[in-house]
């Protein structure tokens, strides 16, 4: 393939990883990363392994075990999903990792779907494995390609880090030509695959030498590089990622020209950056996340140069980046004049539109049902998910009092109830239960907690485009029967605008009752069912 291509950023990661000759592809749905699998499975040849996994944990597992025989696999995930896979994650930065695997982790700055912000990229160092962040659609290709390249030679997990803005923006790409998938080799070692006391304290100083040798090969990779080094400016900029992007437009509004050293890959040199900013005296970093690299600079530049950025508050520390703020900071440093653009004056002021569930959508029904059933008890508390039922905590509805990660509704209602708290309901979706609530509710039926859960069953993932489940309708009440709940308090109805009285009537003799219920209210998702009717 050689012919360019209009690509997302996502579609980009995932072509990239065709080319290199991919085995497997492992991910869970979660927005802004959805798409590099969705596109995996589009156009994966049937050599390709490419299946959702139930949680992220489970999909790096996956993607090591395929290391483990030769072969190549991708992983990609939001960035609180990494969080769901830090275990193994970490943990595999010290095995000696055979065939190519690249995590790509799609951040969310200003949480446009998330519930924060976080910045992957401290989760790299944090494990000690090298991370590349692309600036471009173009970069995503290349660097996904060398991230394959880089994990062989290393032995070592590679991540690709995006954000919102590049993962769902498109531009024109070119792929390299595709490589063919590596063979089934399974190197047999065990002491670079058991991490145990007798083990691990080796694997770890092998670590520590890899990132020294990283880190001097971060000098010579072209994804360093500096810019207009030579221009006549007291100031300096430091970018990364988009950041990049925004900072050259930024000079391009003022019509300045301002040295940009861009860092595409960690850990980087200290040396290159020190050298390339040590005749300037002020360093304005840009970096659409938290200040990773800004702290770092703080440390690297001797006392008395001026450091600008978020840490400074000169680079708003939350929400996304764009060339207007930057432009901005850079005028107020530059002593340039910089005028705001002004939205354009509308002839009227437009009502907000909140989300809402869609026309037709069970969870309409299931919440009118505990709406109502509610009301018959005092005091009651309703700890919600992540899904589409988190809109239950907005009007017309409001019940939903606490949305903190994936399947904390069950585990933080049996907290609640053990503490005393009387008519704890737990409300979660499907897939969410599958992802991380299973165990949780596992721990609460082995202590007859006093909880009522609800499941909403419709069948799919909505919230990320309507996903399979791993087990729905009978297996999933099997699969609530089989973690311990008592048989007789495993309530199944489907859910539609009739059978409200009678879901109202399950849930308010479930709050009756002193032990962990749960009821199973069905329907398959409307947006699904629209799909295979069109």
């Amino acid at each position: 393939m050689a012919d360019k291509r209009i690509l997302l950023g996502d579609e980009a990661v995932a072509q990239a990883a065709l080319d290199a000759g991919i085995r497997s592809a492992l991910s869970y749905p979660g927005t802004p990363a959805t798409e590099i699998f969705e596109y995996i499975q589009r156009n994966a040849p049937d050599t390709v392994h490419a299946r959702w996994s139930p949680n992220e944990k489970v999909a790096f597992e996956e993607a090591i075990g395929v290391s483990y025989t030769g072969q190549r696999a991708i992983v990609s995930m939001k960035h609180v999903g990494l969080n769901v896979a830090a275990d193994p994650f970490m943990n595999a930065a010290l095995c000696e990792i055979n065939g190519g695997l690249v995590l790509a982790v799609a951040d969310d700055p200003g949480m446009h779907s998330s519930q924060n912000e976080q910045d992957s990229r401290f989760y790299a160092d944090f494990a000690g494995i090298p991370c590349l962040e692309p600036a471009t659609q173009q970069e995503c290709y290349d660097m996904t390609r060398a991230a394959f390249e880089i994990s062989e030679a290393y032995h070592i997990p590679v991540m690709i880090r995006l954000v919102t803005r590049l993962s769902h923006s498109r531009s024109q790409v070119k792929p390299a030509p595709a490589q063919k998938q590596n063979a089934l080799q399974v190197k047999r070692n065990p002491a670079k695959w058991i991490l145990a006391p007798g083990t691990s304290p080796a694997l770890q100083k092998e670590l520590l030498e890899k990132n020294k040798t990283l880190r001097e090969a971060s000098q010579t990779t072209q994804f360093n590089r500096i810019d207009d080094q030579n221009a006549d400016n007291r100031i300096v900029i430091v970018a990364s990622g988009v950041g990049y992007n925004y900072a050259r437009e930024a000079c391009r509004l003022l019509d300045v020209i301002v040295p940009v050293c861009k860092i595409g890959c960690y850990p980087f040199s200290p040396q290159r950056i020190t050298a390339a900013c040590k005749k300037f005296d002020t360093v304005l970093v840009i970096e659409d996340g938290y200040p990773f690299i800004e702290r770092d600079m703080c440390h690297l530049l001797p006392e008395g140069k001026k450091i600008e950025g978020k840490l400074s508050g000169r680079i708003p520390a939350t929400g996304e980046l764009n060339p207007g703020l930057i432009a901005r900071a850079l005028a107020h440093l530059s002593g340039k004049t910089w005028e705001e653009p002004q939205p354009p004056d509308l002839p009227l002021s437009l009502p907000k539109r909140p989300p809402s569930f869609c026309q037709g959508c069970s969870h309409r029904d299931i919440y009118t049902a505990l709406q109502e059933a509610l009301q018959q008890v005092e005091a009651p508390a309703v700890f919600g998910d992540i899904g589409c039922y988190t809109l239950g905590y907005l009007p017309p509805f409001s019940l939903i009092e606490t949305v903190v990660n994936m399947g904390a509704s069950i585990s933080m209602a049996k907290g609640a109830a053990d503490a005393g708290l009387k008519h704890a309901v737990a409300i979660i979706g499907d897939s969410t239960f599958l992802h991380t609530g299973m165990n949780s509710l596992l721990a609460a039926a082995a202590s007859n907690s006093p909880i009522t859960v609800i499941i909403c069953n419709n069948s799919t993932t909505g919230m990320t485009g309507g996903q399979p489940l791993h087990a729905d309708g009978e297996k999933l009440k099997n699969l609530v029967t089989a973690l311990g709940v008592e048989p007789g308090h495993v309530r199944s109805l489907t859910a539609l605008p009739k059978t409200v009285p009678e879901m109202k009537n399950i849930i308010a003799e479930e709050l009756a009752y002193t032990g962990t219920s749960v009821c199973i209210f069905s329907r398959e998702c409307i947006q699904t069912m629209k799909r295979k009717h069109t």
